[in-house]
């Protein structure tokens, strides 16, 4: 997934998690204060992570062979914890679900390559400037802890029912962090040439928004539902339903265009 789009996979998941299950909104919130909290949750999400030292922009020549170095590591991670967490805690049909996440690694490529290019993370040449150094630890810590404080809020919107699937998947998150982290493959890669991709604060929020409506995300999310159901989680069939809807979006009126007619004169 690239080292900095780690830390835009965390920042998403703690922004989403904020805006939809903290205790400061909720469904009634309107849309613009929604989309203020998201941006300002990212936004002190990456500086939370920045360590007041400062490093050499990344080329893209060398940026893109890290990118897939890590993206290797990544799926090595989700392939041995998928294995020791015994996924069939996540799904009574686990084999199913793995194969509709494999599936959908060409989109999140697409997600990964709208935001590289959006937000012009990596420089022309080799003599980018010089930027913030961000801390993937940090980000990591920083994300845990608001994740953290918004599980319980999670927890009880998905209800009883579906509790071993979410202590489950938060188990198998966990494995693939640390597991990533234990490989530290894109400090590693980047160090070597002494670079890092830039992470402007200012430009997640909006640029995040933006390729997720590309990629039409909701769409998506209804059809990763789905595979939970096609798995055998028949509880989050009401969930699906709401993710269904959302994606099809508001049902509009259909007028007719036949022409009025007239009244006919009584006699």
């Amino acid at each position: 997934m690239g080292y900095k789009n780690v830390l835009l996979f965390i920042v998403t998941t703690v922004a989403i998690f904020e805006t939809s299950f903290g205790a400061e909104n909720n469904a009634t919130q309107p849309q613009k204060k929604q989309e203020l909290t998201f941006e300002k949750t990212m936004e002190e999400m990456i500086i939370s992570a920045k360590t007041g030292k400062f490093v050499r922009q990344c080329s893209c020549d060398e940026q893109e062979p890290c990118l897939k170095d890590i993206l290797t590591d990544f799926q090595a991670c989700f392939e041995t914890c998928w294995e020791q967490k015994n996924s069939g805690k996540i799904a009574p049909k686990p084999e199913v679900l793995k194969q509709c996440f494999e599936s959908r690694l060409g989109l999140v490529n697409q997600f990964i390559s709208c935001i590289n290019t959006t937000a012009k993370t990596c420089y022309p040449t080799k003599s980018g400037p010089q930027i913030e150094y961000v801390s993937v630890q940090r980000i990591v810590a920083a994300g845990e802890q608001r994740m953290a404080a918004q599980a319980s809020g999670f927890e009880r919107a998905m209800g009883p029912a579906n509790k071993p699937v979410v202590q489950a998947a938060e188990e198998l998150a966990s494995c693939m962090k640390d597991c990533f982290l234990d490989k530290d493959a894109g400090q590693k890669c980047f160090g070597k040439s002494g670079c890092q991709p830039k992470l402007a604060e200012d430009l997640v929020g909006p640029v995040i928004k933006r390729c997720a409506w590309r990629i039409g995300w909701k769409t998506e999310a209804s059809q990763m539902c789905d595979c939970f159901l096609d798995a055998g989680v028949i509880s989050l069939k009401p969930y699906c339903q709401l993710f269904r809807a959302s994606a099809q979006g508001p049902k509009k009126t259909v007028q007719s265009t036949k022409p009025a007619t007239a009244p006919k004169p009584k006699n």
